[in-house]
C-alpha cells in the first residue's frame, strides 16, 4: 500500500472519537517504515492537533522496561527538566513504572510528585507509535496486551510498525491480534518518494542534476528485482554520489554500466551475500565470458552463463547470480565487472586510479593499438553492430594479430572461444585444427611477452577441472606454470638469504615479497627449510614466526593445496624435534608456539578446499 493511502487512513483514524483499537502497519526490514512515520504520519499528527510519540521496542528485554518507557514518554514536562531533582523524580518513575502504569490503565488520578512538576496524563491528544515489535525480546502477545490497556481503556491513538512475517505466530499472537489491531496495513518502499527525499538533501547541484536524469533507470532497477530495503536504497545512492565524479563526464552507456553494476554488488552486499572475504574469491561473477553457448540455439549472442545439470545438487553462486540480475539480455548487455568498485562496496575504499584505468581501457585510451582495437570490436556483443565487411576485416585482424602474439597469453582463452564461434556459424572459414595451431603458435610468442596474472589463471580455473580444459586453457596453464615455476624458485631463494638478515630485513620480506605472492611454499623443499629453522638465531626464529602468522590470517589464498603439502610436512619435521628431550628452552618455546601456528595455517586450507568442494 503506497504512503498517500496509508496517509488517509492515518487521517481518518486520528479524527474518529472513542476508538478502542489500534493500526499495524505491516512491511520487510528496512523497507521504509520508520522514514513513513517521521516523515509522513508524524507530521499528519501534529498537524491534527495530536502530540506524537515514537517508542522503538528494539532491545526491550521485559514488560516492565517496556512499562516504563511507554509511561515515562506519556509524561509531559515542562523546561524545567534540566533540573536534577526532576531527573531522579523521572528515574523513580521508570523503576516503578510496574506500579504505576497499572494504576493509571485503570484511570486513577495521580498527584504531583515533587514540587514544581505538574503531572496531566491525559492520552486523548496524544499518539503512540511503537516501532520495530518483531524485534522486541518480549513475546509480542504480551506487547500487544500492554498496548490494549491504553486502546480499550483510555482510548488512545496507537500505531505500531512491524516485519510480520518475522513474528512468531504460534503463539497466542493471533488471538490477542485480533483484539487490539482493528486494522492492517502492508506497507512497501515507494521509491520515487524516497528518490526525491534524497536528492532534495543534495547540495551538489551536478549530482542533483545527475540523478535526477537518472531517476527512471535507477527506481526501474530496485522494483524490478524487488528489493524493498530501504538501507540497501540509501547505501547505493551514497555509493554512486563518491563515483559521480569519476563517471560525469563518461557516455550515457559507460554511466548506465556503472549505476547497474553498484546497484548488484551493493545489494548483494547489504543482504549479505558477498562480504569483505570475497575480496579476492569473487566466486566467479567477474568472469563471464562474452561468448555464445552453443549448446542451446535460444541463446544465441548471450553470455555463456551455463546452467546446471538437472543431476547437480546446488547451483553455484555464479549461476545464482545470473538468474537473479541477468535474466534478460539487455542486463547481459550493460553488464560490466569493475573491479575497483566492487572493492569500494565491500570495503569503502575507492582506488582512484584503479577506477580510472578501467573507464580509459574500456574507452580505449588504454592498449589503444590496432590489436586491441580489433580485439575490443570483435570480443563479446560489439560485433552484432557491424556491417558484414567490417565483421570480415576484424576477424582478419584478430586472427592476424593473435598468430603473431600480439595478445597477452590469458586473452587467447577469449579469443579463441570467440573466434570457434564465428568459425561454427560460417562467420569464419577456417578448420578448428587451423584455427588451434594459429593460436598454439601465437601463444609460444606470448608467453615470452607476457606478465603473470594468477587472478586471470584463477578465472579460468574456477569452474574446471584441468583435465576438462580445452587445448587453448591447457596451453595457457601449461606456460603460466612454466613462468610461475621459473620466478618463484628465483624468489624462493631469496627467503634463505633474508632469514639470516637483521630483524627489520626480514621482516620487510615478508611485507614486500611473501603479501604479493601465493603458493610462495610451493616451491620450496620442507626438510632444507627445517634445517635452515633449527640453526636460526631466536630472535630471528621469533621474527619469522609472527611474520609468517601475521601473514597467513589475514591473506586470502585462491589455491591453498598447492602449499598445504610443505606445510604438513614442516609440521611432521618439527613436532618430532619438538619431542627431541634435547631441545632447550626458549628454543622450544620458539618452536612449539610456531607448531601451533602452522597448525591454524593447516586447519584453514583444509577448510578452504573444502568449501571449494562444495561448489
Amino acid at each position: 500500500m503506497e504512503s498517500k493511502k496509508i496517509e488517509s487512513i492515518f487521517k481518518d483514524y486520528l479524527n474518529k472519537k472513542l476508538t478502542t483499537y489500534a493500526l499495524l502497519i505491516s512491511g520487510k526490514w528496512g523497507s521504509g517504515k520508520t522514514y513513513l512515520w517521521k516523515n509522513v504520519l508524524e507530521k499528519k499528527a501534529t498537524e491534527l492537533g495530536f502530540r506524537p510519540i515514537y517508542i522503538s521496542l528494539n532491545g526491550i528485554e521485559s514488560i516492565k522496561d517496556a512499562e516504563s518507557l511507554l509511561f515515562s514518554s506519556i509524561l509531559p514536562i515542562s523546561d524545567k527538566l534540566q533540573n536534577k531533582e526532576i531527573k531522579n523524580t523521572i528515574k523513580l518513575l521508570r523503576n516503578t513504572a510496574n506500579v504505576v502504569g497499572k494504576i493509571f490503565a485503570r484511570g486513577t488520578q495521580l498527584i504531583d510528585f515533587t514540587k514544581g512538576i505538574k503531572i496531566n496524563l491525559d492520552v486523548s491528544k496524544v499518539v503512540l507509535c511503537f516501532d520495530d515489535l518483531e524485534r522486541c525480546a518480549v513475546a509480542p502477545e504480551k506487547i500487544l496486551g500492554l498496548i490494549n490497556e491504553y486502546t480499550e481503556h483510555k482510548n488512545a491513538k496507537v500505531i505500531i510498525f512491524s516485519a510480520e512475517e518475522e513474528i512468531n505466530k504460534e503463539s497466542d499472537y493471533n488471538r490477542i491480534k485480533e483484539k487490539v489491531i482493528g486494522r492492517i496495513l502492508n506497507y512497501t518502499a515507494n521509491y520515487n518518494e524516497l528518490f526525491n527525499s534524497y536528492i532534495k538533501n543534495i547540495t551538489d547541484t551536478e549530482f542533483h542534476e545527475f540523478l535526477a536524469s537518472k531517476e527512471k533507470i535507477v527506481i526501474h532497477f530496485f522494483r524490478s528485482h524487488n528489493i524493498e530495503n530501504l538501507r540497501t536504497f540509501g547505501f547505493y545512492l551514497e555509493n554512486l554520489s563518491q563515483l559521480y565524479n569519476y563517471y560525469k563526464d563518461e557516455n550515457d552507456r559507460e554511466i548506465d554500466r556503472m549505476l547497474f553494476f553498484t546497484a548488484i554488488i551493493s545489494n548483494e552486499f547489504k543482504n549479505g551475500e558477498l562480504t569483505i572475504s570475497n575480496l579476492k574469491d569473487k566466486q566467479g561473477i567477474d568472469n563471464f565470458l562474452l561468448f555464445i553457448d552453443l549448446d542451446d540455439d535460444d541463446k544465441i549472442g548471450t553470455p555463456i552463463i551455463k546452467s546446471k545439470t538437472k543431476e547437480e545438487k546446488e547451483k553455484s553462486y555464479r549461476d545464482k547470480f545470473a538468474d537473479k540480475y541477468l535474466s534478460s539480455q539487455n542486463e547481459k548487455d550493460i553488464y560490466i565487472f569493475s573491479d575497483s568498485i566492487y572493492e569500494f562496496v565491500l570495503t569503502g575504499f575507492l582506488d582512484v586510479e584503479k577506477l580510472k584505468n578501467e573507464i580509459n581501457s574500456r574507452n580505449g585510451k588504454i592498449n589503444n593499438t590496432e590489436e586491441y582495437e580489433a580485439f575490443n570490436t570483435l570480443m563479446g556483443y560489439n560485433f552484432r553492430i557491424l556491417e558484414n565487411n567490417e565483421l570480415d576485416t576484424a576477424l582478419s585482424k584478430i586472427l592476424n594479430f593473435a598468430e603473431q602474439g600480439k595478445y597477452t597469453m590469458y586473452s587467447y582463452e577469449t579469443i579463441y572461444n570467440n573466434l570457434k564461434y564465428h568459425r561454427e556459424i560460417g562467420s569464419l572459414n577456417i578448420t578448428e585444427e587451423d584455427l588451434v595451431s594459429l593460436l598454439t603458435k601465437g601463444l609460444d610468442i606470448s608467453k615470452h611477452t607476457s606478465e603473470i596474472n594468477t587472478s586471470q589463471i584463477a578465472n579460468i580455473l574456477h569452474f574446471k577441472k584441468e583435465e576438462d580444459l580445452n587445448i587453448i586453457e591447457k596451453k595457457i596453464l601449461e606456460f603460466h606454470n612454466e613462468k610461475r615455476s621459473n620466478e618463484k624458485s628465483t624468489k624462493a631463494n631469496k627467503i634463505f638469504e633474508a632469514i639470516d638478515k637483521e630483524l627489520v630485513e626480514f621482516d620487510d620480506f615478508f611485507s614486500e615479497i611473501l603479501s604479493s605472492e601465493n603458493s610462495f611454499f610451493e616451491f620450496i623443499d620442507p626438510n632444507d627449510f627445517f634445517e635452515k629453522l633449527k640453526g636460526l638465531k631466536n630472535k630471528n626464529l621469533l621474527v619469522f614466526s609472527n611474520s609468517l602468522f601475521d601473514r597467513y590470517k589475514v591473506y586470502h589464498f585462491e589455491f591453498p593445496e598447492n602449499e598445504l603439502p610443505f606445510f604438513t610436512t614442516l609440521q611432521e619435521l618439527i613436532t618430532a624435534y619438538c619431542n627431541d628431550n634435547e631441545l632447550k628452552h626458549p628454543k622450544k618455546i620458539i618452536m612449539t608456539e610456531l607448531l601451533a601456528r602452522i597448525d591454524v595455517v593447516i586447519n584453514g586450507f583444509n577448510e578452504i578446499i573444502e568449501r571449494k568442494r562444495e561448489r
